[in-house]
């Protein structure tokens, strides 16, 4: 039997949620207020692109706490409910995370 040691390096956390990695699993987890994925590095990077794309087109909205930015999910009739203020908050969690992993993965290979 192998014994995993899951030892888990946060990438960001605040009051609004976090992204961790574990290098055991090679998985990456994220919650955000009342949401919670576990995906690869590839599906998180796609994750965070659409979520950057949304926040830039809603930036500039006047209404920034109104929650009714829609996407919807691979799940027939489920969806994901956000605020433009929603929307800032979780791209720059995603992004000051996988920039941190970048600059991780960036040192590692000197």
């Amino acid at each position: 039997m192998l014994d995993h040691t899951h030892d888990p390096q946060v990438l960001h956390k605040d009051q609004y949620g976090y992204l961790v990695y574990c290098p055991c699993c090679y998985g990456f987890q994220l919650s955000y207020g009342t949401f919670y994925i576990n995906q690869s590095l590839a599906d998180l990077e796609s994750f965070a692109d659409l979520i950057y794309r949304y926040y830039q087109k809603f930036a500039n909205r006047e209404e920034q706490r109104r929650r009714d930015i829609y996407l919807e999910t691979p799940y027939a009739g489920f969806g994901l409910l956000f605020s433009a203020r929603d929307l800032e908050i979780l791209n720059t969690m995603l992004q000051s995370g996988l920039l941190l992993l970048s600059s991780k993965d960036t040192v590692s290979h000197q």
